[in-house]
């Protein structure tokens, strides 16, 4: 399969949920929605759960339920509430991933597609020393103005429409098993990350799947300077 387009997830994407980075994160948020919905630690949390049941992701049910959303509001509490040091507290520089991204063929876009805001992204890349020149765009919460975000099918339309790849020349990767259906649904081909890969627990329709996004060095055709391996589809 020759791929003309590739989406990366940011969060326990492009770096291993070990790092526990979300999970530092959570707290830090909860005085933004405490103010919006006037809730305690314990039903925030509570809210959080299920809204990963629901919607895939605690942050998407948040915004559905929260309509008067500044975005910009959002992002600046971001910015206050999480230091730089923060980031590089759990966050460390990989060259490894900054060579991946390097060596992949420059005929192929590269986009990270995140449900994060922008100004996240960018403090999350300069944490993990990676370029954000190497990827070709940035799709974000910010590019909805926080009215969609994975696993809305519009995020999926907007990585086509704005990279004028089809679907089915994309490969989409993502931690999330919720954010993959829409993504196939298109065409798109996906690789689930997951450091339970290769126990046999995942039985979604998924194209490939590994324990870290390191490992797409295996599926042949990405890169001329990898080796020629092939790497069957799960």
């Amino acid at each position: 399969m020759a791929y003309r387009a590739i989406g990366f997830d940011l969060d326990n994407t492009l770096y291993h949920p070990e790092t526990k980075f979300l999970d530092a994160l959570l707290p830090k948020l909860f005085g933004f929605w405490q103010e919006k919905h006037k809730i305690s630690s314990e039903e925030f949390y509570a809210m959080d759960r299920a809204y990963k049941k629901i919607y895939g992701s605690g942050l998407k049910g948040f915004l559905v339920h929260t309509p008067d959303l500044d975005l910009r509001e959002f992002s600046l509490h971001l910015a206050h509430q999480v230091s730089d040091d923060d980031y590089r507290q759990y966050l460390r520089p990989d060259g490894e991933l900054q060579k991946i991204l390097s060596e992949i063929d420059p005929h192929i876009k590269k986009y990270i597609v995140t449900n994060a805001p922008l100004t996240h992204t960018h403090r999350s890349l300069a944490a993990l020393g990676v370029d954000h020149r190497v990827f070709d765009g940035i799709i974000s919460l910010d590019t909805f103005g926080g009215k969609f975000c994975k696993p809305d099918p519009e995020v999926y339309q907007h990585m086509v429409q704005v990279s004028g790849v089809p679907a089915h020349e994309w490969l989409f990767i993502d931690d999330t098993l919720e954010n993959l259906p829409p993504a196939q649904q298109l065409g798109m081909h996906t690789v689930h990350i997951s450091p339970t890969a290769g126990t046999g627990e995942i039985t979604r329709d998924i194209t490939y799947q590994f324990p870290r996004v390191h490992h797409i060095k295996k599926i042949h055709g990405l890169s001329k300077a990898w080796p020629l391996t092939t790497h069957n589809s799960v």
